[in-house]
C-alpha cells in the first residue's frame, strides 16, 4: 500500500467552526483533501478560537495551535502588524521537523517562510486577499479616523512585504484580477473558493423578500448594508431582511427608520441557510475588489435570484447566472423587477458542478504541490 502524501499547512486561524469568508475556504479545503487521502498536520493561530473540535481533528493527523500575539510595539516593525503577530519560534520548528511540502494560507501567516533555515523548502501559498489592496479598501469604507490611519499604514507596509511573494513555489489566487497581478512576479494559478456546497438547493418559485446578509463588524459590509437601506427607501412595498449573527447597533438604529427593513441576529449557519433559500432574491454588493466572494457562491447554491455589482464575482461565467447591478438606480430597478419574477433553478446546476467544484480543486492542488 502506498503512503499517504503528507502535507504542513500553516493557517491564519482556527478554521473550524467554518463560519466566515476566509475560514469557510480553509475548512472545506482541509476537507476535501482529506476525503483524497493527504495526511495533513494543520498549524493554526488562534485568539479566542482555542478550542480544536472533533469536526476538525478528524480530518487532520496533528492539530498545533499558537497564540496570536500583540503587542503596542509591534506597530513600529517594518513589517504589517497581521504577519508579525503571527510568528511564533515553535512553529519554525515544527516545520522543520518534517520533510513535507507546506501550504500557507494567507500572506499574513508567512512571516517565518523568509527565515534561511527555510529556503530549500517546498513553500505554496493560498492567497487569499493581495492585502495592500485589501487594507486600502477597508480604510476606504471606514468611517473612524484612527482605524483608517492604521488600515492605510498595514496598507503601505503589505505592498513591501509583497515582494516576497516571488518566494513561493505556486501561489493558489481566489481571484482571477490577482491571478493575473501575481502572475508578473510568482508563478499563480486561479484556485477558486472551497465552500463545502454538493448540490445546487435553490428552490423554484417566489419568495416575499429580499436578504443582504454579512459579517457587520466589517467595515465594507456596514457600507454595503447602508447603501441597500437607501435603496429600499425607494421601493417602501418591497421587503429588505438583514441577517449577521452579531448586527452593531448603528444598524440596528438606522435600520428603525425604515417600515420595510428588518434584521435578524442568526443563532446558527442553519438559519442563515434557511433565510437564503427563503427569500426571494439575494441582494449583494461590495466596494471592494477581491475575488469572487463566498456568500455569492452560497447565494448561487441555496438562493433563488442572485443581484450583485462587479465586486462581488469576477468569474465571467458564474457572472452569467447573476442579475448584474452597478449604482444606485440598477439596484432599485432589478430589485423591483424581479421580485414577481419566479425563479427556475435548472440552469445553475451544471455551470455550478463543472466551475466550483471542492474536489476538483483539491485536484489541482495535489497536482501541483506533489509533481515530480
Amino acid at each position: 500500500m502506498q503512503d499517504a502524501k503528507k502535507l504542513q499547512i500553516v493557517c491564519f486561524e482556527n478554521p473550524f467552526p467554518a463560519n466566515y469568508g476566509g475560514v469557510i475556504d480553509v475548512f472545506y479545503r482541509i476537507q476535501a483533501l482529506h476525503a483524497l487521502g493527504i495526511e495533513i498536520t494543520l498549524h493554526c493561530f488562534v485568539t479566542d478560537r482555542t478550542e480544536v473540535k472533533p469536526e476538525l481533528q478528524a480530518l487532520c493527523k496533528a492539530v498545533h495551535v499558537y497564540p496570536k500575539e500583540r503587542k503596542i510595539w509591534q506597530l513600529f516593525s517594518q513589517y504589517p502588524l497581521s504577519v508579525v503577530s503571527r510568528f511564533h519560534l515553535n512553529l519554525a520548528n515544527e516545520l522543520l521537523a518534517t520533510d513535507a511540502p507546506i501550504l500557507i494560507e494567507g500572506l499574513q501567516s508567512s512571516f517565518f517562510a523568509a527565515l534561511p533555515a527555510f529556503r530549500d523548502r517546498k513553500l505554496f501559498l493560498r492567497l487569499h486577499n493581495l492585502e495592500s489592496v485589501y487594507y486600502e479598501g477597508l480604510a476606504n469604507s471606514e468611517t473612524n479616523l484612527l482605524k483608517r490611519f492604521l488600515y492605510r499604514l498595514e496598507a503601505k507596509k503589505y505592498r513591501k512585504f509583497e515582494t516576497h511573494l516571488q518566494r513561493f513555489a505556486s501561489i493558489f489566487t481566489i481571484s482571477k484580477r490577482e491571478t493575473l497581478e501575481v502572475s508578473k512576479v510568482a508563478n499563480a494559478f486561479y484556485l477558486p473558493p472551497f465552500h463545502g456546497n454538493a448540490t445546487c438547493t435553490s428552490a423554484a418559485g417566489l419568495g416575499d423578500f429580499a436578504l443582504y446578509h454579512g459579517d457587520l463588524r466589517l467595515s465594507d459590509n456596514k457600507r454595503a448594508a447602508l447603501f441597500l437601506f437607501d435603496v429600499f427607501s425607494e421601493l417602501p412595498q418591497r421587503k429588505l431582511v438583514v441577517a449577521a449573527s452579531d448586527i452593531p447597533d448603528n444598524i440596528k438604529q438606522e435600520a428603525k427608520r425604515f417600515s420595510n427593513v428588518s434584521v435578524i441576529e442568526t443563532q446558527s449557519q442553519v438559519e442563515l441557510y434557511d433565510l437564503i433559500r427563503s427569500a426571494q432574491m439575494n441582494v449583494m454588493l461590495s466596494f471592494q475588489p477581491s475575488g469572487t466572494k463566498l456568500k455569492a457562491i452560497n447565494a448561487l447554491y441555496m438562493g433563488r435570484h442572485c443581484l450583485v455589482n462587479e465586486n462581488m464575482i469576477d468569474d465571467p461565467e458564474l457572472m452569467k447566472l447573476c442579475v448584474f447591478c452597478e449604482g444606485k438606480s440598477a439596484f432599485v430597478r432589478e430589485i423591483d423587477r424581479h421580485f414577481s419574477i419566479p425563479f427556475e433553478p435548472q440552469q445553475r446546476t451544471e455551470v455550478l458542478s463543472t466551475l466550483l467544484s471542492d474536489r476538483a480543486g483539491a485536484e489541482r492542488l495535489i497536482s501541483e504541490i506533489f509533481k515530480s
